[in-house]
C-alpha cells in the first residue's frame, strides 16, 4: 500500500509502530501534510488484515526520516476505539473520512 513518499518512509524509518505495511487491508483515512520546508506530518486510520484497526501518526523535520523523525500508533478492535485513540487534532484532520 503506497500513499506517498512519506508514507512509505513512515514504515521504513520507525520501527516503533505495531503494524506494518503489509498488515493493511484498507486505508479508513489519511492525511499527510507537508510544512514550509520539507517537514512531514502524518495521521492514518487502517483496517488490518486480520479485521482489527489501527491508527497512527508521524513526523520528521526537514532533516528527513533518517535523521529526527518519529511515529507512535495502536491497534484496536473496533474503528471506534481506533478512531478515540487518534486524538483530536488528528481526528480534526481525518473527519469526514472515517
Amino acid at each position: 500500500m503506497r500513499i506517498d513518499q512519506g508514507w512509505n518512509a513512515m514504515f521504513e524509518a520507525d520501527d516503533r509502530l505495531p503494524f506494518t505495511d503489509a498488515d493493511i487491508a484498507d486505508v479508513i483515512g489519511a492525511s499527510v501534510v507537508y510544512g514550509d520546508y520539507a517537514e512531514t506530518d502524518i495521521v492514518v486510520l487502517v483496517r488490518l488484515n486480520d479485521g482489527r484497526y489501527a491508527q497512527a501518526s508521524a513526523w520528521c523535520d526537514t532533516t528527513g526520516w533518517d535523521c529526527r523523525s518519529g511515529a507512535s500508533g495502536s491497534i484496536h478492535d473496533t474503528q471506534e476505539q481506533a478512531w478515540a485513540a487518534i486524538g483530536d487534532e488528528g481526528r480534526d484532520r481525518l473527519e469526514g473520512m472515517a
